[in-house]
């Protein structure tokens, strides 16, 4: 559970105990008000309805499949690299991707707080992503440029994660996102 948010309890079976209109406050935390006229939103263990949770997972394992694309590619180029930069640039890749490993270990946690089950494989990795796979070039020049447009895409599925997950009330997968912009 998300120490963050408050666990989910369901009321309704306990509706017909007030009256319309009125009011309890339960054990100093929070207000119930009744209104039996409204559909009650339907919750996940979390407290975050549960179809905005379905789709903030499905955009986390959309991101998921872009992070480790990128990890991959990252990698790759750390391995392979060439030119006058070759030492400065193969230990700065190394950093890049050993953060980028440790960040998808912990998106992936997060898919399976949110109740759901975290794409793990590169089949399914290589379908939705935005970032491709990268072909083995040896060049600084375009792997710089290939890791600047990467970052670009991982930024704008952040800032879409971000918007779902306020809308969503998810404040973990918010904070994530928030603090991922920090690289």
């Amino acid at each position: 559970m998300d120490f963050f948010s408050p666990p989910a309890i369901s009321v309704e079976p306990f509706l017909d105990l007030f009256t319309e209109g009125e009011s309890t406050t339960v054990s100093g935390y929070f207000t119930i008000y009744v209104n039996k006229n409204t559909q009650m939103e339907k919750l996940n263990a979390l407290g975050i309805d549960s179809s905005k949770a379905k789709l903030l997972t499905k955009k986390l394992n959309k991101f998921l499949s872009n992070y480790s694309i990128f990890y991959q590619n990252y990698r790759g180029y750390q391995w392979i690299i060439k030119g006058e930069k070759f030492f400065k640039l193969q230990l700065k890749f190394e950093e890049l991707y050993n953060d980028l490993f440790l960040k998808i270990d912990v998106v992936a946690e997060r898919v399976l707080t949110l109740i759901s089950t975290p794409n793990h494989n590169y089949g399914n990795y290589r379908k939705t992503p935005k970032i491709k796979e990268s072909a083995q070039n040896r060049g600084c020049l375009v792997a710089a440029g290939a890791i600047l447009a990467a970052f670009q895409t991982i930024i704008t599925l952040q800032r879409e994660l971000l918007i779902l997950s306020a809308d969503a009330g998810d404040i973990g997968t918010t904070a994530l996102m928030s603090d991922y912009f920090r690289f």
